[in-house]
């Protein structure tokens, strides 16, 4: 029952409707608190540049089928429109009929694998800006349940310059919402982080602080990177696909001593031992 309603209601930002929702804003949250402060342990990396890493950890279609089917979302998920290319991961949406949907897209999500409590999330991507498309990274509780769920960012195709960051807390479902308007958004890679902490979550954008609110999220976690498509073929949709979610990297950092982490394999960092002076933002 729990995987059903995760599947019924949660789909990279809960429900659809709420991309018109939050409060835009361009610059830093001023208001914020600092961080924690100390040091940082890599608890995840993947460079995309390790085949066999990468093959292992990611899973290609949700635990419950490769499709949530009460979303607003015209895309089946399939392995074969995900690829490690020149140490980028290209998860690529097609017009192409399959399983009775009109889209074929790429997902990746770590379930059983890889899943953590507290941390930061930082993903470096470019998104595809192509109207229609549905970009997101997020968090899902590896326990199955939902509430909760933690959206690093997500994006729909036809507001390219913007991207939407969120929690949603319960039950009830409760959506709490934060919309960044940055005219740079739509071109070029970016990288889109989530400082969760007990009690308080931060968000960032090109490692400037966006967005904070106290919440308490309490449960394991797993990574989820997929590109939805949102809206059905029109006259123009032949032109604009396939369509590409480009991810340079993925890390997952944590102060010792706070949160958990557990990967089912010797380690979930790609080359070396973990590396804390790679954070793409200075501070705590």
């Amino acid at each position: 029952a729990a995987v059903l309603a995760l599947a019924v209601l949660a789909a990279g930002v809960g429900l659809g409707a709420a991309r018109v929702a939050g409060s835009p804003s361009s610059g830093p949250d001023a208001a914020a608190s600092a961080p924690p402060g100390g040091p940082w342990r890599l608890v995840l990396d993947d460079e995309m540049n390790d085949p066999t890493l990468f093959g292992w950890l990611w899973g290609t279609c949700y635990t419950w089928g490769c499709r949530i089917p009460t979303n607003p979302e015209y895309e089946w998920y399939q392995a074969a429109n995900v690829r490690e290319v020149g140490g980028t991961a290209r998860l690529t949406a097609r017009l192409q009929a399959s399983h009775g949907q009109p889209f074929t897209s790429g997902m990746l999500q770590s379930n059983g694998r890889f899943a953590f409590e507290y941390g930061e999330v930082e993903i470096r991507a470019e998104i595809p800006a192509t109207p229609g498309t549905w970009p997101a990274l997020w968090l899902a509780a590896a326990n199955g349940s939902w509430p909760p769920e933690i959206d690093v960012m997500e994006n729909w195709g036809d507001q390219p310059t913007q991207v939407q960051q969120t929690v949603i807390l319960g039950p009830p479902p409760t959506p709490h919402e934060h919309v960044v308007v940055d005219p740079a958004l739509d071109s070029g890679f970016h990288t889109y982080a989530v400082d969760w902490e007990p009690g308080e979550i931060r968000w960032y954008v090109d490692g400037v602080l966006r967005y904070s609110m106290a919440a308490s999220v309490d449960t394991p976690m797993y990574p989820i990177m997929n590109l939805a498509v949102a809206d059905p073929p029109g006259p123009t949709t032949a032109a604009a696909y396939p369509a590409t979610f480009a991810i340079d990297w993925i890390r997952i950092y944590q102060h010792p001593g706070v949160g958990t982490a557990h990967c089912a394999l010797a380690t979930c960092v790609e080359g070396s031992a973990p590396r804390a002076t790679r954070r793409s933002r200075a501070g705590p």
